[in-house]
Formats: C-alpha cells, sequence, structure tokens
C-alpha cells in the first residue's frame, strides 16, 4: 500500500494512500433508493460475499478477529479510529485461484 500524503493539525491526522481493495460495505451490500408513494425508500440488495459470510461463519470470525486487532493496535498507540464502519474498512476479494484456499475466503487490508 503506497502512501501518497498525510496532514496533521490539532484535531485530526488526515492520510490519503493508495486504494488496494474495496470497501466491506461495497463487498456485501448494495443500497439502492427508489420512490414509493412519493417517499424515497431503500432496498438493500445483497452481494454474493455476505451470502457467503452467512454460510461461512468461520471467514466471518476471521474478519472480525482482523478489525479487533487493528483498533487494538491503534489503541496501542493513542490513536482513535472516530469513523469506524464499513465503507472504511477494505478488503480484498480474490479468485479462488489466487487465493489457493476454500471458495469465498478474503484478505483484509
Amino acid at each position: 500500500m503506497k502512501l501518497y500524503y498525510y496532514f496533521i493539525n490539532k484535531k485530526d491526522t488526515w492520510i490519503l494512500y493508495e486504494k488496494c481493495g474495496d470497501s466491506l460495505g461495497n463487498s456485501l451490500y448494495e443500497l439502492k433508493s427508489e420512490q414509493l408513494n412519493g417517499e424515497k425508500v431503500y432496498r438493500i440488495y445483497y452481494r454474493e460475499f455476505y451470502h457467503r459470510l452467512r454460510a461461512d461463519q468461520n471467514e466471518l470470525r476471521r474478519i472480525i478477529l482482523h478489525v479487533a486487532r487493528a483498533l487494538e493496535l491503534l489503541a496501542d498507540n493513542n490513536i482513535v479510529h472516530s469513523d469506524l464502519k464499513t465503507e472504511n474498512i477494505l478488503v480484498r476479494l480474490k479468485s479462488e485461484e489466487e487465493l489457493g484456499r476454500e471458495p469465498g475466503e478474503s484478505q483484509l487490508l
């Protein structure tokens, strides 16, 4: 992962780096809005990766463990991630050939 730029002020630290994966949120679902009786409603369309995680909860546990370890590393260095959400967790979904593992496994970045 290539670091392009960083900026630190009294309130925030901004880090700009190479995007090397897609967000966990984008990998799990797509949120679409539509008009229904004059009101905007949202529908969630679950992607294949979501269904694979539901079927293989060990993979979901691995992702949770990686996120917990990353948060622990931040806390050990007195850093607080103030915007933790699925859209801010990068994953790289690889083909089964690239993985050399079972179908559906992911790599957390």
